[in-house]
Parts: C-alpha cells; sequence; structure tokens
C-alpha cells in the first residue's frame, strides 16, 4: 500500500483515522501499531514477521544497554552486526553475487550459483532507525522504552517505515508517552493541509514529468540526442526532489493527524550555493543519521591531520551512495558528491564565496543535475550515453516543435512550474515564504485558504491517480 493510491486515500486512512480518533487517549499507541502493521504486511505480507523478528530483538538488547553495565559495549556490537549484517544480505548480497560472478566468468572460473534475495520494503530506513534507537540508548540519551508496543510503534510507525524521515529516538521518546498536547483539530488540520502538498507534489508533478524522463532514460543510445539527454537530465532532477519531498511532506501530514511532530526533511535544496550546504537541505534525516553516528565517531573535521577529514567524508558519501542502491551508479553517485564537497573545504569556498548568487546556485544545481544521471540510470552504458550526448554540444537532431509536440503542454507546464518553485526559493524573502507554508496557520483567513487549496489539490489528485494508475514512489526501490 502506497500513500498516492486512492486504497489508501479513500479507505484505508479514512477508516483508520475514524478508529484513531474515536480510541480513549490511552489506547492510541496500540490503534498506530496495529494500522502500521496493517499498512505494512498489506505490500508485504512475508516481510512483516522480518521487521518484528528484528525489533523483538532489538528492544531485548536496549534493555540490557539501559542497565548500563560493562558488558554493555559487547551488546551494541552485536546489535550493530546483526542489524547491518540483515541489511547487507537482503539488500546487496545480489549485487555481490552478480559482481563475484562477472569476474569469475571474466577469468573462466565456475560461477557461484545462486537464488536472488528479495528486498524487504524499507529495510533501509528502519535498520537505520532502530540503530539510531539503540545508540542513543547507549549514549545515555534517553532511557530504553520498557513498554514494548510503545518501541514497536517508534520502529514500525507507517507515516515514515517505508521511505522516512529517518527519525531519532532522543527526538521521539516523549511523543511516543504523551503527545497530549499536540492531539488538537489545529494540529490535524495542518497535517491534512501538509499531506496534500506532498500528494500534489508526488502525483501533479512528479508523475507528470516522470512519465516522459523515464522515456528518454529508456531510448536506444543510437536515438539520445543532445536536447533529449539534457531534457531527461533536467526533468529527472525536479522528478526526484518532488517524489522524495512529497513523500516527506505526506509523512509528516500523517504524523500531525496522530499527534506527532516528524523533522524536517526537505528544506529548498535547489536554492543551494554549494554541495555542501544542498546535502544540508537535501535529506535532512538522512545526513543528520551520517553525521551524528558515521562521520563524527570517524574523527569528523577535529582532526590533526587535514587528510583524515578528507578520508571521513569520502567514506560517508561513498557509503551515502551505496546506502541509496546496490548498483556502481549509486556508488559512482556518493564518490562524485563527496569529491566536490572535499574540493569545497580545500579551496572551492574562497574561491565561490566571491561570486555573484546567481551564479553559484546555477554552479551547484549543474553538478547535481550531472550526478542525478548516475542516479536515475540503469546501468553505467546508460550513465556513459547520456553524458556522451550532454557534453557533445552538437545541434540536435530532435526538431523544437516535435519535442514540444511530443512531451505535451502538461509536461512542459510542470517543468516550468517546478523550474519556479525551485529556483524562486533563492530569493531569500521567497525561500523564507515557502517554508512558512509548512508551518501552523497562525490566522483564521490563513487557515480557511489554504484548507481549500488542499481540498482542490487532493481531489485533483484523487483523479490524477483514477486516470494514470499506481505510481510508487522512488524511494520505495531502496
Amino acid at each position: 500500500m502506497v500513500f498516492a493510491s486512492n486504497l489508501f486515500l479513500l479507505y484505508f486512512l479514512p477508516v483508520f483515522l475514524a478508529v484513531y480518533l474515536v480510541t480513549p487517549q490511552k489506547l492510541r499507541n496500540l490503534v498506530a501499531l496495529l494500522g502500521s502493521l496493517l499498512f505494512y504486511a498489506w505490500g508485504a505480507p512475508k516481510f512483516v514477521f522480518v521487521l518484528l523478528g528484528i525489533a523483538v530483538l532489538d528492544y531485548v538488547v536496549a534493555l540490557q544497554l539501559g542497565k548500563r553495565d560493562r558488558h554493555r559495549s559487547k551488546w551494541l556490537a552485536l546489535a550493530v552486526v546483526y542489524n547491518l549484517g540483515l541489511l547487507l544480505y537482503f539488500k546487496y548480497a545480489n549485487f555481490f553475487i552478480e559482481n563475484t560472478n562477472a569476474l569469475l566468468g571474466e577469468l573462466g572460473i565456475h560461477q557461484i550459483a545462486w537464488t536472488a534475495v528479495a528486498l524487504p520494503l524499507g529495510i533501509s530506513f528502519y535498520t537505520f532507525q532502530q540503530l539510531s534507537y539503540l545508540i542513543d540508548v547507549y549514549r545515555g540519551d534517553k532511557p530504553p522504552l520498557k513498554n514494548p508496543l510503545d518501541y514497536l510503534l517508534l520502529v514500525g510507525m507507517f507515516p515514515h517505515l517505508i521511505a522516512g524521515p529517518i527519525l531519532r529516538y532522543r527526538d521521539m521518546a516523549d511523543q511516543i508517552r504523551d503527545r497530549s498536547a499536540q492531539e488538537n483539530i489545529s494540529y490535524r488540520l495542518s497535517g491534512m493541509i501538509r499531506f496534500a502538498i506532498g500528494l500534489a507534489r508526488k502525483v501533479l508533478i512528479a508523475d507528470t514529468i516522470g512519465m516522459q524522463v523515464y522515456k528518454i532514460y529508456a531510448l536506444p543510445h543510437t536515438e539520445l540526442d543532445f536536447t533529449l539527454a539534457w531534457i531527461g537530465a533536467v526533468g529527472y532532477t525536479f522528478v526526484v526532489y518532488h517524489d522524495f519531498a512529497g513523500y516527506s511532506d505526506m509523512a509528516i501530514g500523517l504524523a500531525r493527524m496522530i499527534g506527532f511532530q516528524f523533522p524536517e526533511n526537505f528544506r529548498t535544496p535547489y536554492s543551494a550555493t554549494s554541495i555542501t550546504e544542498l546535502w544540508q537541505r537535501w535529506h535532512i534525516t538522512l545526513g543528520n543519521w551520517m553525521r551524528n553516528y558515521l562521520y563524527i565517531p570517524l574523527g569528523g573535521n577535529r582532526t590533526k591531520q587535514p587528510w583524515r577529514m578528507h578520508v571521513n567524508l569520502w567514506v560517508v558519501f561513498l557509503a551515502v551512495g551505496f546506502w541509496h542502491g546496490a548498483a556502481w551508479t549509486f556508488i559512482l553517485f556518493g564518490v562524485w558528491h563527496g569529491i566536490w564537497i572535499s574540493l569545497e573545504r580545500s579551496f572551492l569556498f574562497r574561491f565561490m564565496g566571491k561570486l555573484p548568487k546567481v551564479l553559484r546556485v546555477g554552479w551547484v544545481y549543474l553538478l547535481w543535475t550531472i550526478g542525478c544521471v548516475l542516479f536515475n540510470a540503469k546501468d553505467l552504458a546508460t550513465a556513459g550515453a547520456f553524458y556522451k550526448e550532454m557534453f557533445a554540444f552538437q545541434v540536435s537532431k530532435t526538431p523544437y516543435a516535435d519535442l514540444h509536440l511530443a512531451m505535451g503542454n502538461k509536461f512542459w507546464f510542470m517543468m516550468a512550474l517546478s523550474a519556479l518553485i525551485c529556483f524562486s526559493a533563492a530569493v531569500p524573502k521567497i525561500g523564507k515564504w515557502q517554508e512558512r507554508t509548512f508551518e501552523l496557520p497562525d490566522k483564521a483567513w490563513q487557515t480557511m485558504a489554504w484548507t481549500g487549496l488542499a481540498m482542490i489539490l487532493l481531489m485533483l489528485s484523487i483523479s490524477e491517480i483514477a486516470t494514470m494508475g499506481f505510481r510508487p514512489f522512488i524511494y520505495f526501490t531502496f
């Protein structure tokens, strides 16, 4: 089950909210948990037992970590090993076997017999979620949850279970125990508005642009040209942003409807003036996780030798790339960004700081666009074909009129709208206004206006889903 489906919008969500709201306060965590398990089991019934099994193990280990005895470090090491071990098995075993067999084939050695492993929905996200819980308990940031149902809700809450945001236990512990202050009409209404905005970003913008972009990426290499390559590359930057950020908006909105406050995950990233700043605005909870649980433990930037700081950055972004997917394209995507952030720390900050903001924003977006080709290409050959045409600088073989007709007015309108949304945020006042739209309305007329807009967006989105059918979120593949 996905948020952008009529099954969820017209059946699951209304029934769940109705049951949740009539349930006494002390039983609402149980209702949220049961609804979350149903949500996950609907799409992956077999893997719900994997999720529950890991959660039970982590719950027991966390109780041991909370005792603060001399065996705590061993318990944590054990939990890290089996959590990452399961992630490596389910997500990366196929990748390692395929590459090993390719090497063995080149050497003329008999290849390994292997049955492909199915990928559980959201395993990357709930693995990081559970590691955050264990490490925060180990560090003494918060005591472990004693009630197992509360712990299962923290791990398996359906708004964030499949594709984030990645929640830190220290930020959620108090809300799990008591969120009565946020259980009110105003908070739920703001959640509905946020959900509608996210749904529209996914269905009306990302999916509309994506229909044409994915056709371009699927073209045989011989049919690709300069114009098509750049339309596909630029279009995909809008697809991936509105798809990712749209899901986060929907998750944050759903959480508000049941009284939870999730952290922001995207803050106008295409207004960034450096790759470093872009990653401070893009998938913020993943970046925070990598900083708190990998970069800082490695030594961060507080190292005696400057080269160690660069190595730490490269390790982090190699992990970021590999976390997104078991493919060389994702690894190179991480390497690409790690290199540029390292260069910025070395000298580019000083140089770029002297340029006008519009040039810095344009430069960062160009680097991001180039990197996103790796993110979307199915293999290195496809990425190579795109780069070849993008930088051949040859006059396009495809007439503009034919392109416009083939893509359709709706595609070009959404491309223009997305560009306006993304780049106008570089203007400080507009950027701040965009961020304020996600806050609670503080005046009655604002509430009425946003509620009316939300209803329109919901109706348009539901109509689009009914017409175009099911189109999953990009992060579901991770």
